[in-house]
């Protein structure tokens, strides 16, 4: 139960504390040497030590790997190798720490890292076996026999294994130097330079609060980092023949807290960065170059960075190059820059660079690509298929970015038809040829509803974008192929703009040989700013560009803006300022207008109605919409509003008293959306407030948020010649139509520019008696996944002449386990309808508040 706020206390947002499990369980195998007292540190020198030794002081170090092996560390422990030195050998860490005093294991004094060196033959060089709280800092790792140019035994520099344990907690491997790792020389999941597992047959096994951070791996055989598990059960691939793990697929029980971040990958036969069963890991800042390269036979393609079986990955702020150089890969399905894959849900990636991949930017792949959202990504001289969707994609959006094509293309190994590659194959060439790719399983039900919108496209190969069966939708893109090319452009986009984009200095950013800050990001990619006059500048829809807490970033530290957005990952700043005449108790008048829904502004109690809340726009905006938000509305949302906006001299006004109802009395964001009577470009938007609720004394808002713009996609095959867009143009006059119509699995999605709190779904058809849907119902798209807001609601229609006819459909709030939602995505399913020309057909839908 939320607590009731004083007379002067705004209600905002509740954030929930985000809650720790450490598994309480000891390391197996625990040497029996006798314990020592806490927060020790041992020093250990290959040339000037001696086992003999206290080894507690850099006087007295200890030598060998061995009596690290046998000693039993206490939490808080750190146990320091000499710098420069070097350990043939393997290390097998098997004590534990805690979540406040770990287990250290790094380097002292001056030089190179110290260096384990497994030497090869099928081992693992450094081994953290079923422990928890372990840190290992600033090491160097090799594991091989000193022949990288042909097969060997697989072999692994660090692996991290935990098995049968339940949660194993607080491991942190970072600033290492992993290289030279023997083995096949293919795609060996479970083997590589850091490799994480987690396995078991009788407890089901994850991580918590896994940290890989700031390591180099470098010229290995297999992975450069990996993640596996066999606790995936309910839609997995574990590779038991690749890991050597041969328990059975359990229970789905996902790692948490699995950050990947700062690591440079490079020269590596198999993927380059992979995690496995997680729940909301986050990848980042990552650099992978020539993963996939130097393979000694045929055995499978692969991809720069990729995760399966993850749930809501954020891929962020990482640069992934030259994948695939000279692959074994027949038919060219992997060797992207990134991959969702193995029944994969909701990933977000943005705000990547992909530069000259054999396969292209991103696969979608094996039931993996469902509710992906693609934004803010600059791909560059990537080859083969741009955006690969195979069986398993749906409602995939893939918006804001900036794809600068190329109509070279690369010498890649092609290898015999059959059996191992070492000898024999051929040459060819690979270069563009399509950029949205559905063709392979094009006839899986569970693939469709495919959008996008506001990217800038530079084909100069002039390659189509290839929607098999209508399941890729676009609008409001920029076509380009250079001069004297006539682009091609999708037949369905309604705002297609054929023009130069006038970015700076694009086609030109150079693959960097380290990982990269966002400040560094933004450096090398400043080529893709657009100019002043470029033709992309406030021309994008702004559906997806409002998340439900704040406004993303593109990976150059620019918020997008309210209203029309640009086309393309860079997003020009504009500057937005608030002010207001109703007094200020809590908060200040900005919080309504920094894109972030958990600040608010709360009026002087008791204030004197009507009065105004004004915003203004360091530039012109263009809007359709004007978003109205606020938590816990019932108590403090305004309830009756005029919408002005500036004509350069005087306020115009453009709604008079506008309703606004809230339906919640929570911490909720609720967000009211105001449809303007027709499209404005304004530098300023006021609202006057002629009434409100004041429980506590006050009205308050989060947000007010200018809008332009809806999207709509479909996994409907369309009826020819009508585009999805022609549902939601605002237009009754147009209209789209199914082709041969199915019913309960394929919708309309309707993606708003902002989260909206819907209260009516308004659907508009023509012909109503021959085409008009009879049965509908209503889902909200959320992080709980979709929720129900309408269901089997019966349409009847009176005509069946051109008059457009117009139903509406009363939709609830969208809660499920005590938590409500304000989604940016609703999603009609049509039941039944009628269908005497073989579809069912809509002229407009509109949600309203």
């Amino acid at each position: 139960m939320a607590v009731q706020p004083s007379r002067h206390r705004t209600r905002r947002t509740l954030v929930p504390a985000l809650a720790t499990l450490v598994a309480a369980v000891g390391g197996a195998g625990l040497a029996t040497s006798p314990a020592h007292a806490a927060a020790t540190t041992y020093y250990v020198d290959a040339a000037a030590g001696s086992d003999s030794n206290a080894g507690t002081s850099s006087a007295a170090p200890w030598q060998s790997l061995a009596k690290v092996n046998a000693t039993a560390f206490q939490p808080g422990d750190t146990v320091a190798f000499k710098a420069g030195a070097t350990w043939n050998g393997r290390l097998v860490v098997s004590s534990s720490g805690t979540a406040a005093t770990p287990v250290t294991f790094t380097s002292y004094g001056s030089g190179s890292k110290p260096l384990i060196a497994g030497g090869g033959g099928g081992t693992t060089a450094v081994t953290l076996d079923n422990v928890h709280d372990v840190t290992l800092d600033g090491l160097e790792v090799t594991n091989s026999a000193g022949d990288l140019s042909v097969q060997t035994a697989s072999s692994r520099g660090v692996l991290v294994l935990a098995k049968d344990l339940g949660t194993d907690s607080g491991i942190t491997v970072r600033n290492l130097h992993v290289h030279h790792i023997d083995g096949q020389g293919k795609s060996d999941i479970g083997q590589g330079g850091i490799v994480v597992m987690a396995r078991g047959s009788s407890t089901p096994t994850s991580f918590a609060h896994l940290h890989l951070l700031d390591n180099e791996v470098d010229h290995a055989n297999a992975y450069g980092i990996t993640m596996i598990s066999n606790w995936c059960a309910g839609g997995c691939a574990y590779f038991s023949d690749q890991s050597g793990d041969t328990d059975p697929a359990g229970a789905f029980t996902p790692s948490t807290d699995v950050l990947v971040q700062g690591n440079y990958v490079h020269d590596v036969s198999g993927g380059g960065i992979q995690t496995s069963t997680t729940q909301s890991a986050v990848i980042q800042n990552n650099t992978v170059d020539r993963a996939v390269t130097n393979r000694l036979q045929y055995g499978g393609g692969n991809v720069g960075i990729w995760w399966q079986n993850d749930r809501d990955t954020l891929v962020q702020h990482n640069v992934v190059a030259n994948t695939a150089l000279n692959n074994f890969n027949v038919d060219n399905q992997d060797d992207q820059a990134f991959d969702a894959d193995e029944d994969t849900r909701r990933s977000i990636v943005q705000g990547n660079f992909s530069v000259n991949n054999a396969g292209g930017f991103f696969l979608a792949c094996c039931g993996g690509g469902g509710d992906a959202v693609l934004r803010y990504n600059v791909s560059q001289h990537d080859l083969f298929h741009t955006f690969t969707l195979t069986d398993g994609s749906y409602r995939i959006r893939i918006y804001g970015n900036t794809v600068w094509g190329t109509a070279d293309t690369q010498t890649q190994w092609q290898p015999p038809s059959s059996g191992n590659a070492e000898h024999g194959g051929t040459t060819r060439q690979v270069g563009l040829k399509t950029i949205v790719d559905t063709s392979y399983d094009g006839a899986s039900p569970d693939k469709g509803d495919i959008g996008v919108y506001d990217n800038v496209f530079y084909n100069p190969a002039n390659v189509p974008f290839n929607a098999l069966g209508g399941q890729a939708h676009y609008s409001h893109n920029l076509y380009y192929g250079g001069s004297g090319i006539t682009p091609t452009v999708p037949a369905d986009d309604p705002a297609a703009i054929t023009a130069d984009p006038q970015l700076t200095a694009p086609g030109n950013a150079a693959v960097p040989t380290s990982a990269l800050t966002d400040s560094q990001l933004a450096s090398l990619l400043s080529g893709y700013a657009l100019g002043s006059g470029s033709p992309a500048r406030n021309q994008g829809l702004s559906a997806g560009a409002l998340s439900t807490t704040t406004a993303p970033t593109n990976p150059y530290g620019t918020a997008v803006p309210a209203g029309a957005v640009d086309l393309g990952a860079w997003q020009h700043p504009v500057s937005a300022t608030a002010s207001t005449d109703l007094g200020t108790s809590i908060g200040n008048a900005s919080a309504v207008t920094d894109g972030n829904q958990s600040t608010s502004w709360a009026s002087a109690d008791t204030p004197a109605l009507p009065g105004t809340v004004t915003v203004s726009y360091g530039e012109a905006r263009t809007m359709d919409a004007v978003d109205v938000a606020a938590a816990f509305g019932q108590g403090q949302g305004p309830t009756n509003v005029d919408v002005r906006t500036w004509n350069g001299s005087a306020w115009t006004t453009q709604v008079t008293g506008a309703a606004l109802t809230w339906n919640l009395d929570t911490s909720t964001v609720e967000h009211l959306r105001i449809p303007l009577p027709a499209t404005v470009t304004t530098t300023g938007v006021q609202l006057v407030v002629h009434a409100a609720n004041t429980t506590w004394g006050h009205l308050a808002l989060s947000e007010i948020r200018p809008s332009y713009g809806t999207f709509a996609s479909t996994s409907q095959d369309s009826y020819a010649g009508l585009g999805i867009q022609n549902a939601v143009d605002g237009n009754t006059s147009t209209s789209w139509a199914t082709g041969t119509p199915t019913y309960g699995t394929d919708g309309v999605s309707i993606d708003t520019g902002t989260p909206q709190s819907a209260r009516t779904l308004r659907l508009s058809a023509a012909f109503g008696q021959g085409q008009g849907p009879t049965n509908v119902s209503v889902l909200a798209f959320t992080p709980a996944g979709n929720i129900q807001v309408a269901g089997n609601v019966p349409l009847t229609w009176n005509s069946n002449t051109g008059t457009v006819e117009t139903r509406s459909i009363a939709l609830t709030t969208p809660c499920a386990n005590g938590v409500c939602y304000t989604p940016s995505r609703y999603i009609l399913m049509v039941n039944s309808a009628n269908t005497t020309w073989g579809h069912w057909a809509v002229n407009e839908l509109a949600l309203l508040s």
